[in-house]
């Protein structure tokens, strides 16, 4: 009986050791999380609103703060929606801490941003608007969850970063409005089939427009007007069946593919028209209605 008493109390033991560690480990997951965004708070050195100073504040839950959203089960930050409140400030490599995050939107403030390679669960970054210099990093591309990348209406130079691994969810590429230059590597879009957005107008990009977009089959929206590209128009583009608008305009371009391409794809804009495409994200997420995203329970 005494043996049968002991063995219980260690059992007990156990299972009481085991609750504090879970206990304890959601402490810690929940403020690396809080430390993360604390740390954005010092960064910010021009909060014209004071939405973080008045908000982001310890005496609260930090799935209370303001455009922060937690997910229902573990309680981890999986959105940041920081967007249209220009703040200036610096994005620090903390932010990489928030490893259950996959909604990240930083539109129109003033930013500088720094490697995103480590949020592993990242689905849709906006950084669009926020007078960002220097390169595009490559490490973007090592996100392998990641639908939605907008760096549009920035200061980007440089040349387009490479993509060497498959990327199967992307479906949005907007560089547009920036001061990229150099070709557009023939060999990405063999690891992005799914894209239906693609959009670099108003860059300084130049040769011959790619015939491998043809890979992008599920391809809707394509935008390489304001450019210096040269050269036929692929007619590998004509196979693309679902693509329903085309900017080609203030190019260098031969046009004696357009009306063999506007007949195959269907479009209804005009291969070589004169303006730029829509902005992507603000009308991307209406026009896909078939894709479901769920931001909202991935903690």
């Amino acid at each position: 009986m005494e043996r049968y008493r002991s063995h219980i109390l260690i059992i007990l033991l156990f299972a009481h050791g085991l609750m504090l560690s879970l206990v304890n480990a959601a402490v810690t997951n929940i403020t690396t999380d809080q430390n993360a965004l604390l740390v954005l708070k010092a960064r910010v050195t021009h909060d014209p609103y004071n939405v973080l100073a008045n908000n982001w504040s310890t005496t609260t839950s930090v799935c209370n703060w303001i455009g922060v959203t937690c997910g229902v089960r573990h309680r981890r930050v999986t959105a940041l929606n920081i967007s249209y409140l220009s703040f200036v400030g610096t994005i620090p490599p903390q932010l990489g801490n928030l490893s259950f995050l996959a909604v990240l939107d930083m539109t129109n403030n003033r930013t500088k941003p720094i490697s995103l390679g480590n949020i592993s669960l990242l689905q849709q970054l906006d950084l669009s608007y926020n007078q960002i210099s220097g390169t595009i990093p490559s490490s973007i591309f090592n996100i392998s969850s990641l639908e939605v990348l907008d760096l549009s209406d920035n200061q980007l130079s440089g040349s387009f970063p490479s993509i060497i691994s498959n990327m199967f969810s992307l479906f949005v590429i907007d560089f547009g409005d920036n001061g990229l230059s150099g070709p557009i590597p023939r060999d990405i879009f063999g690891y992005i089939p799914n894209l239906k957005f693609f959009y670099v107008s108003g860059n300084m990009f130049d040769g011959e427009i790619p015939s491998t977009l043809s890979k992008c089959k599920q391809l809707q929206g394509l935008s390489l007007s304001l450019n210096y590209f040269t050269g036929a128009i692929p007619n590998a583009i004509g196979n693309l069946t679902k693509l329903q608008t085309m900017f080609l305009g203030h190019n260098k371009l031969q046009d004696q593919a357009t009306n063999k391409i506007n007949t195959a794809t269907g479009t209804t804009d005009q291969v070589l028209a004169d303006q730029a495409s829509p902005k992507a994200t603000t009308r991307v997420i209406k026009a896909d209605e078939d894709h479901d995203h769920q931001y909202e329970d991935h903690g």
